[in-house]
């Protein structure tokens, strides 16, 4: 069940409602989409890049502790 204008109208389940918008404004979300799209997959690799970076980062955290265990049971 929709609401326009306060009136409640029973849709099919497959229906669509249609709203018209000034063509201006249609060109305008549209050349919006394609840079959101463009924002939304630069911050995809910038994300991938990060995990990327943490990856590494907890393998040196992991080398320097396994080094440092080594060094204090050779202090034994």
């Amino acid at each position: 069940m929709h609401q326009i204008d306060g009136q409640a109208i029973d849709l099919p389940a497959d229906s669509q409602p249609y709203i018209s918008i000034p063509e201006r404004e249609y060109l305008e979300l549209r050349s919006q989409v394609g840079y959101w799209k463009a924002m939304h997959q630069k911050a995809l690799l910038r994300e991938e890049g990060l995990k990327q970076e943490i990856k590494e980062k907890d393998g040196q955290i992991r080398d320097q502790k396994l080094q440092d265990e080594q060094l204090h049971i050779g202090r034994r």
